[in-house]
């Protein structure tokens, strides 16, 4: 079910929260590329629950407005400068890239937009990312790949491991199959995440990253699943579908294998 105003504002406000925690857990590992995404990944949520508040206040048709807003920003704001400038440390690129923010969205929304970033004080001390590095972990999640190769491989992977699910469902393996369509779907949604990052532009896979960090959140809070096959399966593609939003969690049910 779509979820409603309040559900929507309160998820946005939640991927806030989560990626500040998963970013201050990169900064202490000393990982600057990934503790950099994840406070570019929270800023983006804390925009979309300023700008969401804002529509649902000021306009009849919220949703509508919403995206037109979002899109204008993105439009206005363009390419990400983070691996792009010539900021020395961490925090100083993100603090950057939410001057590009702040500069293009409308003035009414600067202050409260301002007050809703986290504190990114734990990338003062780590180096600002660079454009090679940015691309060495492109190269990471691929594993050397070509992206299209990636795309190509991990969609393959997930036909297999389901065609392994199926079987050991069928043999009566009912844990071995959840955990084998578990990782069919993950495979799934790895090639779908990549390939709608190409697709906008994001040759550094930023969004992959951010995106995962929420869907693996998601499914660590679903708590016991069904012991059956297929409720389980269902259970665990809901937290996934609520975690990357409505419209993305309609365009990957089609990429998931089906089951049986």
């Amino acid at each position: 079910m779509p979820l409603t105003d309040e559900e929507l504002y309160s998820r946005y406000q939640a991927n806030v929260a989560i990626l500040s925690a998963a970013m201050k857990r990169r900064a202490a590992e000393g990982d600057a590329v990934a503790a950099v995404i994840l406070a570019r990944g929270a800023d983006v949520s804390a925009v979309e629950a300023v700008v969401w508040e804002h529509s649902t206040v000021l306009a009849r048709y919220p949703k509508r407005k919403f995206f037109q807003m979002s899109e204008q920003l993105v439009t206005d704001i363009g390419p990400g400068v983070v691996g792009e400038t010539q900021a020395e440390t961490a925090e100083a690129a993100v603090e950057q890239a939410r001057f590009a923010i702040l500069t293009a969205v409308d003035p009414s929304l600067r202050h409260t937009l301002a007050d809703s970033w986290i504190d990114i004080s734990v990338l003062r001390t780590l180096p600002a990312p660079s454009h090679d590095e940015l691309l060495g972990a492109v190269r990471d999640r691929t594993g050397g790949m070509e992206v299209k190769e990636f795309i190509a491989h991990r969609r393959r992977e997930s036909g297999d491991a389901m065609a392994s699910a199926l079987a050991a469902e069928a043999s009566g393996q009912t844990v071995e199959a959840i955990e084998m369509a578990y990782a069919a779907d993950l495979y799934a949604l790895e090639a779908y995440l990549v390939e709608s990052a190409v697709a906008l532009g994001d040759q550094h896979l930023m969004s992959v990253h951010v995106r995962w960090e929420l869907v693996s959140e998601a499914v660590a809070m679903t708590g016991e699943l069904p012991q059956d096959f297929i409720p389980a399966v269902r259970a665990i593609r809901a937290a996934i579908g609520g975690a990357i939003g409505e419209a993305d969690a309609k365009r990957l049910e089609g990429n998931l294998q089906p089951l049986g």
